[in-house]
């Protein structure tokens, strides 16, 4: 019973999980098509480290997006240990535009794209996004991580799960939900095994977004466990060609398999397992049910004692009838000789 519990909650959670997550980094083409100004010519603010361009109806969040930037490139440079490198551009663009002056086909359901190589970020403009989106800050580290990880493996791309796992950790994107997401998971004996994360993320789009959870919280684990040091270490070590297997070695002093049980353990105790219930609705419906179930119980237990008070008080109309018949009977019988009438009144 439990197996199949297990596995109902996983199914659940990660059906209604919907698309991986609005992200995307993509390897750009050799030359990209120059991008074409909108007609009324981009507004931008230059910088050090990044240049941020928008419409003319975007002046305060192409200005706020620079002053943001302009302190995030090298913060997130110092944590990653990679160079700032060359200065990146920041396109804030409408919804018409977005895609179109992109060096390729972003997907669908990107909140944000990075091209690394060419040092090149495309945001959605403000008025294009549901108002429960995060703020465009969050989107925007995001994504100068994907551009700095990017530029230091290059020509070789970054680890999926590393590249992933950095960006979401320094977005401060590891939230409640995340957790959620990696509970069911492990309810459902579903957390994908850490030597098939690191091969690559897997195609179907629940899966996916399972991936990236796991590499959000696998490298937040290793930060918070052995140090943000580590992290250096862990970038470094790939970056020089090792494998997940070697770096991990090198950083932790233990196998993938021995960090493995040590960080998914942590989602052994019996409160991950009501994490997970709570996330997938599941335990929400129990308890749900169960308030239904005492109200009917105490609505039924009202209508009993209703009908046991009103089977009393029938009872007691029914006799006292029945005592005025009598009285009644009585009163109206004859007195014959021998009978002796009791009359108690005032003394005289």
């Amino acid at each position: 019973m439990w197996s199949w519990l297990a596995s109902l909650v996983l199914s659940i959670g990660l059906a209604s999980a919907g698309g991986p997550v609005a992200r995307a980094s993509e390897e750009p083409m050799a030359s990209p098509p120059a991008i074409e100004a909108p007609a009324g010519g981009w507004y931008e603010v230059d910088g050090i480290y990044a240049r941020v361009l928008g419409t003319d109806g975007d002046r305060a969040t192409v200005r706020r997006l620079a002053d943001h930037a302009a302190a995030a490139v090298p913060r997130l440079s110092r944590a990653l240990g990679v160079p700032a490198g060359t200065r990146m551009d920041v396109y804030v663009a409408p919804a018409e535009q977005f895609g179109a002056i992109q060096p390729g086909e972003p997907p669908d359901w990107a909140d944000g794209t990075a091209w690394p190589t060419q040092g090149l970020v495309f945001l959605h403009s403000p008025g294009d996004r549901p108002g429960t989106a995060e703020a465009l800050e969050t989107v925007l580290d995001h994504e100068i991580v994907h551009v700095l990880l990017g530029r230091a493996f290059a020509p070789e791309r970054p680890p999926r799960w590393l590249q992933e796992g950095m960006a979401q950790l320094y977005a401060g994107e590891i939230t409640p939900a995340l957790s959620d997401t990696l509970a069911q998971a492990r309810l459902g004996g579903g957390l994908l095994p850490l030597a098939t994360l690191v091969r690559g993320f897997p195609a179907d789009a629940g899966l996916a977004r399972l991936a990236y959870a796991q590499s959000a919280d696998f490298v937040g684990w290793i930060g918070s466990t052995y140090g943000d040091d580590a992290l250096r270490r862990l970038v470094a070590e790939l970056d020089g060609g090792a494998t997940a297997e070697q770096a991990v070695r090198d950083v932790t002093g233990k196998s993938l398999a021995q960090i493995e049980v040590d960080w998914s353990s942590r989602w052994d105790s019996p409160w991950r397992w009501v994490q997970g219930l709570l996330g997938s609705g599941i335990l929400w419906g129990f308890f749900s049910l169960l308030i239904v179930v005492g109200a009917w119980r105490r609505r039924r237990r009202g209508k009993l004692r209703l009908a046991l008070w009103e089977a009393e008080e029938e009872r007691a109309r029914l006799l006292a009838q029945q005592a005025l018949r009598d009285r009644l009977e009585m009163d109206a019988r004859p007195v014959t000789r021998g009978q002796v009438i009791e009359f108690r009144g005032p003394v005289q």
